[in-house]
């Protein structure tokens, strides 16, 4: 198909009426999708569980190895509680080796005017900067995998140096998935301290190991504890308020291997060890050393699906994900 804007408008709103059999709700928000080959299933999943629930004008671009670039329009509307359709009108453009598809010339006349843009960018960082940053300035809010990408040999500072200094700059959101995976672990761990019996124990930590998940989990969640506790110093070299260092120790696994297991344990200047041992697979998580916890607690990682879902529904930056990766681009 010609990349007319004007044509696919029509074929878009010429679908839409086919499928939608009562009133359709406007639409509410766009999605700009950025994907290659090897994670599309990734982002196809994570826009499965939005439809039906936000009608929503989607422009899904993925990088193919094809000679040329090609487009493909569709629409699926379902009934609300109130019998109004909800509709997932769909842009699909594989962008071939001419460079077409991506090009912003190419997508950016189908963003409907007026409502927020958000931007999932699931493509590498590397070599993709110039397209990144004017992908960027047609968005509300930037969504990264930080993950996906340190899997594909990107390294996370960077990463995250390239896309929050720039973004946020230019009044534009930022949000990591991997960020929003270690929520559980975060939320639990602030759990494990939150008691007359461990708070004091905060300001003895001597050292932290964490074993069982991917590199950048480790990065985050030891950034955001800095961030908390107000450590000082370089990575490998922080110190606590009192001077102190802190050793960081981790066996971390790749994406691929992860089970959605996570072993974090915290040895103390006084007292005994912490540990929390959770795992994603049975839906709980252990932890050892803290008896104002019960031994077993409920511990589920959210999907792609979910985490999208949740962050498409507000453009605002989230204070304690800004506050981590200023902490990890500090301290390294």
């Amino acid at each position: 198909m010609i990349f007319n804007p004007a044509h696919i408008e029509e074929e878009l709103q010429e679908i839409q009426r086919r499928n939608s059999s009562t009133e359709a709700r406007t639409t509410i928000l766009n999605l700009v999708v950025f994907s290659t080959l090897t994670n599309s299933s990734l982002a196809d999943a994570a826009l499965g569980q939005v439809l039906g629930k936000r009608a929503a004008r989607v422009i899904h671009v993925m990088e193919s190895n094809a000679a040329s670039s090609d487009v493909h329009v569709s629409a699926r509307c379902y009934l609300d509680r109130e019998r109004k359709s909800v509709c997932f009108q769909e842009v699909q453009i594989t962008s071939g080796a001419d460079g077409v598809g991506s090009a912003p010339g190419t997508w950016t006349p189908l963003l409907v005017r007026d409502i927020p843009t958000y931007l999932v960018w699931l493509s590498g960082i590397s070599g993709h900067t110039t397209l990144l940053y004017q992908a960027q300035e047609q968005a509300d809010k930037l969504l990264i995998d930080s993950e996906s990408n340190s899997a594909g040999g990107e390294n996370p500072i960077s990463l995250y140096h390239a896309l929050t200094t720039d973004a946020r700059s230019a009044g534009v959101a930022v949000s990591d998935f991997a960020w929003q995976r270690l929520r559980p672990l975060r939320t639990l761990t602030a759990h494990v301290f939150d008691s007359a019996y461990t708070i004091d124990r905060l300001r003895q930590i001597k050292s932290i190991r964490m074993d069982g998940t991917p590199a950048v989990f480790t990065e985050l969640y030891i950034a955001w504890l800095a961030g908390r506790l107000s450590w000082r110093g370089k990575h490998g070299e922080l110190r606590d308020q009192q001077g102190r260092p802190i050793t960081i120790r981790s066996a971390p696994v790749s994406p691929e291997s992860d089970q959605g297991k996570a072993h974090v344990r915290f040895d103390f200047h006084q007292g005994a060890a912490i540990e929390i041992l959770a795992d994603n697979s049975r839906g709980c998580a252990r932890v050892t050393g803290a008896p104002h916890l019960a031994q077993k607690r409920v511990y589920r990682v959210p999907s792609n699906g979910e985490i999208l879902l949740n962050e498409i529904d507000s453009v605002h930056n989230e204070y304690l994900y800004n506050e981590a990766v200023e902490t990890l681009l500090r301290t390294h």
